[in-house]
């Protein structure tokens, strides 16, 4: 089983090179992080941390997209080190994090599933996964960072129990979370749900002994964290990490929300441009934290005054996430995907079975825990399929639990006509 493995490590990573540089060959980042490439420049030259607004003719300040991955460019930018070869060097390194995560992929296949054969068809669908192998898993997305870095650490949390803190290769955990929050800061939220649920299953367990880990990861991250208020403190006047929140939490819960992901909310034209600027006087006239601040205020407003609409609104994005499309980039991203179809089933289908017989397992929440977080995302914002990419792998363990259910009452059956 170990050499099938192996060679589905090295087909997948072969695969995923040969796509990557067959479809991603302009050397360009995603716009998200274009802008921040920009942001990283303007300071450079004197116009502070700032986007340039065409309608003003001015430079403004900007932390809308998170500000980590700003600072890594202006290091690249200091020390005249070309986009080119960055972008190069971080999708080499996470194709190869991706090669390592397969294995341990693998492993809680096996835990779950315990069939080595259903536990190697797992990890073939982990591979080979639409968003994994393509939607996502071939841009210049820093998803592609944070989500191999979730199935190890995954892994490593669950196996906690039986290690306890003692091997040192647990203390790549607080460098993982780390390094995943400050490149992509919604998954944030991600782990926020994963620790809990971790915290609770510690506290059941009595494993004290694990609570180090714990501390050590909250501090290191937060540490990590430090240069990022500072800046935004200065900015602002304000510690904060992004000024993003109150824009896509209005996003999300306005009358002209359809549960979705709106990508022209700043046309004059859009439906939620107009609602914002009758909604907020001078808006024009406010700085990116102020105008978020007081995005935020219209939509709980909103969520207070439209309880009705805003239950419709929560059952639509739920079923907007498990629609089987993907992350809408590349052609055929809206296509009603069979492979997505089935795993969705399939896993809603296991979990019903499990809230139904009560056999739920504490290890369960170990894999749940991303995918409840994942959900928790698009109902408080709106429905990402990035945001997706991190419950996926989990979704495709439960999925092949339930393929294995199905597989064992049918044996069954047999036997007894027989």
């Amino acid at each position: 089983m170990k050499c099938k493995l192996t060679i589905i490590i090295i087909l997948t990573i072969t695969i995923k090179v040969i796509l990557t540089f067959l479809v991603f060959n302009d050397f360009m980042m995603n716009p998200d992080e274009e802008r921040n490439y920009q942001i990283a420049f303007n300071n450079q030259n004197g116009n502070g941390y700032t986007v340039y607004n065409t309608e003003n003719k001015s430079f403004i300040q900007s932390a809308f997209h998170g500000s980590f991955t700003v600072l890594v460019y202006e290091f690249l930018l200091k020390n005249k080190i070309k986009k080119e070869i960055w972008i190069i060097f971080i999708q080499v390194f996470w194709i190869i994090l991706f090669g390592l995560s397969i294995n341990y992929f693998y492993k809680l296949c096996l835990h779950f599933l315990n069939n080595e054969k259903y536990a190697l068809y797992a990890t073939l669908t982990y591979c080979f996964y639409p968003s994994i192998l393509i939607y996502i898993g071939i841009l210049f997305s820093y998803e592609n960072l944070v989500l191999p870095l979730l199935v190890i650490i995954t892994y490593k949390l669950l196996y906690s129990f039986r290690d306890g803190f003692i091997k040192w290769d647990y203390l790549l955990i607080p460098i993982s979370v780390s390094l995943s929050c400050l490149f992509r800061p919604q998954s944030i939220a991600i782990y926020f749900v994963v620790f809990f649920v971790y915290v609770c299953i510690v506290l059941i367990k009595k494993s004290y002994s694990l609570i180090p880990l714990l501390l050590l990861t909250f501090s290191i991250t937060f540490l990590f964290h430090i240069p990022l208020l500072l800046k935004n403190k200065k900015m602002f006047g304000e510690y904060i990490l992004s000024t993003q929140t109150g824009f896509e939490l209005l996003q999300g819960h306005n009358p002209t929300a359809r549960g979705s992901w709106m990508g022209n909310w700043q046309d004059s034209t859009n439906q939620l441009y107009q609602y914002s600027h009758s909604q907020i006087k001078n808006i024009s006239k406010l700085n990116e934290l102020e105008e978020s601040k007081a995005r935020q205020k219209v939509a709980v407003k909103w969520i207070k005054e439209n309880p009705i609409s805003e239950i419709k609104l929560i059952l639509r994005k739920i079923a907007i996430y498990f629609l089987p499309k993907n992350y809408e980039v590349l052609y055929g991203s809206n296509f009603l995907n069979p492979i997505n179809f089935f795993v969705h089933v399939f896993f809603l289908c296991f979990i019903l079975i499990k809230l139904f017989k009560m056999v739920i397992k504490l290890d369960d929440f170990i894999i749940f825990a991303p995918i409840a977080a994942s959900i928790l995302l698009s109902i408080i914002f709106f429905v990402g399929y990035r945001w997706r990419y991190y419950a996926e792998p989990f979704m495709i363990i439960f999925a092949w639990q339930f393929i294995l259910l199905l597989k064992d009452k049918f044996y069954r059956k047999n036997m007894f006509d027989s």
